[in-house]
């Protein structure tokens, strides 16, 4: 690679062989994954236009659709650009997992925050934080090699069974910044530390992580504690909190707990409404970057905060003739009916079935928990921290996905085989199994539920299928509808629930980026901070 040849002739022979040779199969690998795709035709253009090789069809009357489609996958994250990135990205910084700093100046020097006083809480989003293992240190999420097909997530499954405050292994021990020459927060981190260095001791930078994968009500008592203690160190003078996208919603709730605490909350494509790109994570797989298995619909469908983004309208899917299919993403057994997740084709067992559903049961209303905590409470309204929301309308989001519903006959094999491993010996059908296991929950010592057979399994169990005529299936096929957003959060969905005062702060980043969008945080924090100039309009 003529590209490293400057940096790596300043190292050993043999140390610099190795390393050319790595980086040369990476680029390799990724040169393989993207050249000899299947391409379609740009409806509103002549020139043919390569596209991901991803599972969804491409329909003579959804043309455009599928256009916008292939333009959101590779703008959002960026695939046309990784060749390109690789062949521009410095050997240190490649062995470092950082770029090189932008800012290095001392104090005296323009901050972009140098207008901020007291404590500053940044807190990140879905899947936004450092995962290590607890007694080995090892980092379980998230590297570079793990986006390029190298790594794998099985193991960070939390198992469906437990419930909050159950222990696990991994614990999150730090912010996302980087993941190589993925900046996601890195921007926004090294400015707030370099103020930090400068303010003498007027600014503190006070980064928070939770665990993304667990229920949100156990990441804001966290948050809380963390808030509490610093708030008690520095002499009751209320935080700032930066929040991005999941963790806005943390904030919230936190807030309507203890507003006292805080003195202003900044919302970075925070969705307070819902996110449809989940409905595509739960069947198919979340896009990230090249590994396709990365984030598995089964992973997706294990972390329990990942169903505070459903749709509680009932809306997401359209059919061939633009007419909603509704339907209730709450009830538990319309996810086994409808197999709304990719996990239900794979059930080996009955007893994974059931658990499956008790899961639901236990999460689907921890979501609702956590929708009710978010909502404006009128007694709180003379207490409550200022607001500002910053957000993007600039880029394609998907909102509603084509999909079918289909009745499955007798003939239907693959469906005999799904079904069958959830029929008992005595034939019993899935559609008893919603009062049967809500029959069989008892209260635990967290206040949750958890199930009377929490021992393991006996084992599969496969026996004759009879066939319920009432079955159906949900097929997804590509995003059909899309809107203004940040790619991921559509524009509505990032408004504030009804009743709170907000000031809407535009950016033009995308989801993956807002938080290094350092113009747009600044004007919204000195709405916070009460400083003149040109900060936005109300919302």
């Amino acid at each position: 690679m003529s590209m490293l040849s400057s940096p790596l002739a300043a190292l050993p022979s043999q140390l610099s062989s190795q390393l050319s040779s790595q980086l040369s199969g990476l680029s390799t690998q990724l040169s393989s994954q993207l050249s000899g795709l299947p391409s379609i035709t740009n409806p509103f253009a002549t020139s043919p236009l390569s596209i991901a090789n991803d599972p969804f069809s491409v329909e003579a009357s959804d043309a455009a659709a599928s256009y916008e489609w292939t333009q959101w996958w590779r703008t959002l994250f960026a695939t046309d650009a990784i060749s390109q990135t690789l062949a521009s990205f410095s050997l240190s910084s490649a062995l470092s997992g950082t770029q090189p700093q932008s800012n290095s100046s001392a104090c005296g020097h323009n901050h972009a925050f140098q207008f901020m006083t007291g404590d500053c809480l940044v807190v990140h989003g879905y899947v936004g934080s450092v995962l290590t293992h607890q007694e080995s240190g090892v980092r379980k999420w998230l590297s570079l090699e793990d986006l390029f097909s190298f790594g794998s997530t099985k193991d960070l499954k939390i198992p469906l069974h437990l419930r909050a405050g159950a222990s696990d292994p991994h614990v999150a021990s730090s912010l996302l910044e980087r993941v190589g020459f993925v900046n996601i927060l890195g921007d926004l981190a090294q400015e707030l530390r370099a103020w930090q260095e400068c303010s003498k001791g007027a600014f503190r930078f006070r980064p928070f992580a939770y665990d993304w994968r667990r229920e949100l009500q156990v990441s804001t008592d966290d948050l809380l504690k963390h808030a509490e203690c610093i708030y008690n160190e520095n002499g009751g003078q209320p935080i700032t909190v930066i929040a991005h996208s999941m963790g806005g919603l943390v904030t919230l709730s936190a807030v309507n707990k203890r507003p006292e605490l805080f003195r202003g909350v900044v919302f970075c494509g925070t969705p307070f409404g819902p996110v449809p790109m989940l409905l595509w994570g739960l069947q198919k797989h979340v896009p990230m970057v090249i590994n396709r298995d990365f984030m598995s619909p089964s992973f997706v469908f294990s972390a329990r905060s990942s169903f505070v983004f459903l749709p509680r309208d009932g809306k997401g899917y359209l059919d061939r003739n633009d007419d909603d299919i509704l339907v209730d993403f709450f009830d538990p057994q319309q996810w086994s009916d409808l197999c709304l997740s990719q996990v239900f084709h794979e059930m080996r067992s009955k007893y994974e079935h059931d658990q499956a559903l008790d899961y639901l049961a236990h999460t689907l209303a921890a979501a609702r928990q956590l929708h009710r905590s978010l909502a404006f409470q009128p007694a709180l309204a003379s207490a409550y921290p200022t607001f500002v929301t910053v957000a993007s309308s600039k880029w394609s989001t998907p909102i509603q996905f084509r999909a079918q519903v289909r009745r499955c006959s007798s003939e239907d094999k693959s469906v005999h085989r799904r079904l069958s491993r959830i029929a008992d010996d005595s034939g019993r059908s899935s559609a008893m199994v919603r009062s049967m296991s809500m029959s069989s929950m008892r209260p635990d010592p967290f206040g949750q539920v958890e199930l009377e057979n929490d021992a393991a399994p006996p084992g599969p169990q496969r026996s004759r299928y009879i066939p319920p005529s009432h079955h159906q299936d949900l097929a997804i096929s590509h995003p059909c509808r899309f809107g203004p957003g940040d790619g991921l959060v559509p524009f509505a969905s990032a408004l504030m629930p009804q009743g709170y005062t907000s000031t809407m702060v535009e950016s033009t980043a995308n989801h993956v980026h807002i938080m290094n969008d350092l113009d747009s945080i600044a004007k919204a924090l000195k709405i916070v901070f009460n400083v003149q100039g040109d900060v936005g309009n109300a919302q």
